[in-house]
């Protein structure tokens, strides 16, 4: 293969978010938030109550104070759970609940009960603003939806792709599967904006189709904690997309130590049998995949403490590897005899002092993929919160173009393309006041 092409993308992204307790449906972008009225038996605000959120498998505290109305805000806190919600005021009693989980980029709504005499709350009811927790809903009014954990894992993947993750939102559709097309609201592909950790993950040079700067996006799909699907967001903050602004935020370590591995296979059994009607023959003609001998993907994740309720860390690795059929030549494109095709090269040759290559395609082609990341969440007080990520992936892909049902081509026509997307991402997390907090 004579040429060989290499990219090569670092981004970093830096932006200062300031959310105030009055504005609750403010966008948060890497983050979820909480808030909610406080009330007594005789159902009245209660003022000056203390309110405190914890997130129970990493200790992370939040304390904030009810207004004159009752009412509380909290910001920049962890996503997903589960939290632990409690109230007390002198003189209204006490109260707490647990197994909460609040939604990437909402505002939750939890309404605190107290009793005098019991320690209880009363009903409560974890939902986004504007409409319900449901990835679908009848009343749902909003303009975004939320892709849990939970959801994460229970939807079944062949690719492990976040594009099968965003066709859950009823607006989103794919156009070309092969190629991983999706449209938001009937907008061409190219519209959309796919963020990890609020850092752009969409594709720069335009060189895919699926929205990613890779075939496979920069972070594994085992390490993010929730995807949010947003269309005619008109955020100030948000640019570079009209149609679906897709963030999704990675997972971080808490107190107990855990992580996975896992292994997935797929061959060519599994999808359809080899093209031998005289069709397109080479696996990558042109950039275009039609066909493979068989993918496997394996990876691992890990974290932990590495100082109890303080200091954090995560860790994941994953490489796809998809190896495809060498050439074959079609009936028709058979009729170019190797006699002729050694008489182009010598012509080439003779007359040009070109070397036109020759037609020894390696027998199995490969395409492969390694992504590694790494995370750091430190709880540095109450009030404060910091997070530091690292990801690199790395992609090697192989162009066999000219090949078609009449044609053949040599070496000079086809590319090994190396492809290298490095991000670091980092964030601080400020309550100032309990009306003012920042994310930096």
């Amino acid at each position: 293969m004579s040429s060989r092409h290499r990219i090569r993308v670092s981004q970093l992204s830096l932006g200062l978010i300031v959310a105030l307790a009055a504005a609750p449906v403010f966008a948060q972008q890497t983050s979820a938030g909480v808030a909610g009225q406080v009330l007594g038996a005789n159902g009245r605000p209660i003022p000056n109550a203390e309110v405190t959120i914890v997130h129970t498998e990493s200790g992370t505290v939040s304390r904030v104070t009810s207004d004159a109305n009752g009412r509380y805000t909290a910001r920049g806190l962890r996503v997903g759970g589960p939290y632990t919600i409690s109230a007390n005021s002198a003189g209204a009693g006490s109260s707490s609940q647990d197994d909460i989980f609040l939604n990437l980029n909402q505002v939750n709504t939890v309404d605190v009960a107290l009793n005098n005499d019991v320690t209880t709350l009363g009903t409560v009811e974890a939902i986004a603003v504007g409409g319900g927790s449901e990835v679908f809903s009848s009343t749902k009014m909003g303009t975004g939806s939320s892709v849990t954990r939970q959801q994460i894992e229970a939807l079944p993947s062949i690719a492990r792709d976040i594009q099968d993750y965003i066709r859950l939102d009823p607006r989103v559709a794919q156009t070309s599967k092969g190629r991983g097309e999706i449209s938001a609201g009937g907008q061409n592909s190219r519209f959309n904006s796919i963020r990890i950790d609020g850092v752009s993950a969409s594709d720069t040079f335009g060189l895919e189709s699926n929205n990613s700067p890779t075939i496979r996006q920069p972070v594994s799909i085992d390490a993010i904690e929730e995807i949010s699907i947003e269309l005619a967001d008109y955020d100030v903050g948000i640019s570079g997309a009209t149609g679906a602004v897709v963030n999704a935020v990675t997972k971080s370590g808490t107190n107990d130590f855990g992580g996975s591995t896992y292994y997935f296979f797929r061959d060519n059994s599994l999808v359809r049998g080899n093209d031998d009607a005289g069709g397109v023959y080479s696996p990558f003609d042109g950039g275009d995949f039609t066909g493979f001998n068989d993918e496997e993907t394996y990876g691992a994740t890990f974290g932990g403490p590495l100082i109890k309720d303080r200091l954090f860390f995560f860790a994941n690795y994953e490489k796809f590897v998809r190896s495809a059929p060498g050439t074959t030549v079609s009936t028709a494109a058979s009729a170019i005899t190797d006699a002729q095709i050694a008489q182009v090269q010598q012509i080439a040759q003779n007359t040009y002092g070109f070397d036109a290559g020759n037609q020894n395609a390696p027998e199995d082609l490969k395409t492969e993929v390694e992504e590694y990341a790494a995370k750091i969440d430190w709880n540095i007080t109450d009030t404060q919160r910091a997070s530091f990520r690292y990801s690199k992936l790395e992609q090697q892909d192989v162009f066999l173009y000219g090949f078609s049902n009449t044609g053949r081509s040599l070496s000079t026509n086809w590319s090994v393309t190396d492809k290298s997307v490095e991000s670091y991402v980092g964030q601080l997390f400020s309550d100032w006041t309990d009306n003012f907090s920042t994310e930096l």
